[in-house]
């Protein structure tokens, strides 16, 4: 496992790897360090606005009839985990600028919040997208859907008890990471700008040795990233053939949901190439091989893609919904314009 945070340690000029392409000349650790620092700025600047906004709606939904509603508790679910992946990408730049230091208690903080939110996340956009399908296709047969009736009050139970499946299955699933016995040594790298986790490769899961490759790749590369993205997107080429069934009229109504539905969706296929470098380097590390250097480059350009899509949930509602835009300009002005108007 890998992770990146920020630096100011400047290469030596005798390690600098210099090679000729073309005409010119580029400087390998001197693009890796301008790339990094740019995206530990952008990233930084990300993280703290990410997190207010999805803290906003999240307060905006717990204080509305959204909290009702099986889509605004899902939102709100996966609003809260971003804060939780926003705020451990700030833990590992502290990591790295050394003002958190690296110690047995830091090391669990990192590993156990590094792929559990991203769990939770992909899957909750899941179940975003089967509300939305079950939804239309109720409003297929009936006129009005009020949050009050049975058949919602008995969907809104069944979608907590799913949460509550998922939150669960993201710690069987992620759990093998927090066995500190599994890694040789957690260092940071200072050539390739990472965190290093090398793995013990006699370490024993029970009484069978332990295959790390096998478990990134049902972990990482499946259960965290490709089938939940795989299935937000089958869900949702059924939710849009559905919609078009549905008269004028109705469509109307959940075209903010969908809104945000599936933009959402397009901003998660996003982390998809990162999960797959990350498989990549943690091989390499594995093995003490060394790996170009433009690698790391496109992971950290990645990585921002992926800051940006755990920060962009809380914005990207407001925007599409005219109903949380009202709530939360009603809250700004009842508590912060009005009593200093008095």
């Amino acid at each position: 496992m890998i992770s990146s945070g920020p630096t100011s340690h400047f290469m030596n000029k005798s390690q600098l790897n210099v090679f000729k392409l073309k005409n010119f000349t580029i400087n390998d650790d001197q693009n890796l360090l301008t790339i990094f620092e740019t995206i530990r700025i952008l990233s930084s600047i990300c993280c703290v606005l990410g997190i207010l906004g999805n803290l906003a709606l999240i307060y905006i939904i717990f204080k509305t009839s959204f909290r009702h509603v099986s889509y605004g508790l899902l939102i709100g679910t996966v609003a809260f985990f971003d804060c939780i992946r926003l705020f451990s990408s700030i833990f590992y730049y502290f990591l790295f600028a050394n003002v958190v230091p690296l110690n047995l208690f830091t090391k669990f903080i990192y590993i156990a919040t590094d792929r559990y939110p991203i769990f939770v996340v992909n899957w909750c956009k899941v179940l975003m997208a089967i509300e939305r399908l079950l939804t239309v296709r109720y409003w297929e047969h009936h006129t009005h859907l009020d949050w009050r009736s049975k058949h919602k009050r008995k969907q809104h139970r069944q979608f907590i008890i799913l949460i509550v499946f998922i939150l669960i299955s993201a710690l069987v699933s992620q759990y093998p990471y927090y066995f500190t016995q599994r890694y040789k040594s957690i260092e940071i790298n200072y050539n390739y700008f990472m965190v290093v986790m090398k793995t013990n490769e006699k370490y024993l899961f029970g009484f069978i040795r332990f295959h790390e490759n096998l478990f990134r790749i049902i972990s990482l590369l499946i259960l965290d990233t490709s089938l939940p993205i795989a299935s937000i997107l089958l869900v949702n080429i059924l939710l849009l053939r559905e919609i078009r069934r549905l008269p004028l009229s109705l469509q109307v109504k959940v075209k903010e949901s969908i809104g945000i539905l599936l933009f959402l969706t397009i901003l998660s296929i996003a982390i998809l190439p990162r999960a797959f470098l990350t498989f990549y380097i943690c091989l390499k590390f594995d093995r003490n091989e060394l790996f170009h250097k433009n690698y790391s480059i496109l992971f950290y350009i990645c990585l921002g893609f992926e800051y940006f899509n755990h920060a962009i949930t809380g914005y990207a509602c407001f925007l599409q919904s005219a109903l949380l835009r009202s709530e939360l300009k009603n809250m700004i002005w009842t508590r912060y314009i009005a009593p200093q108007m008095h």
